[in-house]
């Protein structure tokens, strides 16, 4: 449902009012910028301009024309950002047993971030309330997860990643490769049925088939150069941190 806003209940004319609500969250995404330029902890602007103009990606009608696109862009950065860091937090309330590979998986990933055009949390039930504590919006799972499951999908653009908790595989595809219909989507909240990640759509080979492979977090301390080498192969751009 949505929400009526402060701004929306002013009686300035509709031109003014998108005038001044784009200045305004302009001026702040700005100040927070030039104040935090590694964007360490931009929470609380992040917080001012969702409660004052929604979430951009999801009403974009709020923002296209009104906030000038620089702005929008800094702001559907941050929000990727603190959607992996809240897939992390979820995890951890799920009460993970080993928190060295979480940690290790963490890094990881957000060495990634610079190279992450989109984030999406996807829980099953019991993540559900912790995931509305985060304050953003987010998937479920339906049949072929557990109730403690909880996944985070990156989208590098020509490849997407699934990461999962308790010792599940990491999907990687490629969105042009696929069946429609088969893989999650960024930002669509029909939940999403694991059991389509069965064979034959993803292989146990650890190889390549259907525009897809499933990854493993083995050895222990030399999956992460498995995975990089797989999305630095499969990415046109071939990214890869400096650190992999």
């Amino acid at each position: 449902e949505q929400r009526t806003l402060a701004i929306d209940q002013t009686q300035a004319r509709e031109p003014a009012k998108r005038r001044a609500l784009g200045a305004f969250i302009e001026g702040f995404v700005a100040w927070q910028r030039r104040s935090d330029p590694e964007d360490a902890k931009p929470g609380a602007v992040l917080d001012l301009v969702l409660e004052l103009n929604e979430d951009p990606r999801f009403d974009a009608v709020r923002w296209n024309g009104i906030v000038p696109k620089p702005a929008t862009d800094i702001v559907e950065a941050w929000l990727t950002k603190h959607t992996i860091e809240a897939f992390f937090r979820v995890v951890n309330q799920l009460r993970i047993e080993r928190t060295d590979m979480w940690a290790e998986r963490r890094k990881f990933w957000m060495s990634y971030l610079p190279y992450v055009k989109r984030a999406w949390l996807i829980v099953g039930e019991q993540g559900v309330p912790f995931a509305k504590r985060e304050r953003i919006r987010f998937g479920r799972f339906s049949g072929g997860a557990s109730e403690g499951h909880c996944g985070l999908m990156l989208d590098f653009g020509d490849v997407r990643v699934l990461e999962m908790n308790q010792n599940g595989r990491a999907i990687l595809w490629r969105p042009d490769d696929v069946a429609r219909g088969e893989f999650p989507q960024v930002y669509d909240e029909t939940p999403f049925d694991r059991r389509n990640f069965r064979e034959p759509t993803v292989s146990r080979r650890e190889r390549w088939e259907n525009g897809c492979i499933g990854l493993v977090h083995n050895p222990p301390d030399g999956w992460q150069w498995k995975f990089a080498d797989q999305i630095q192969q499969r990415s046109d751009r071939g990214i890869r941190p400096k650190a992999l």
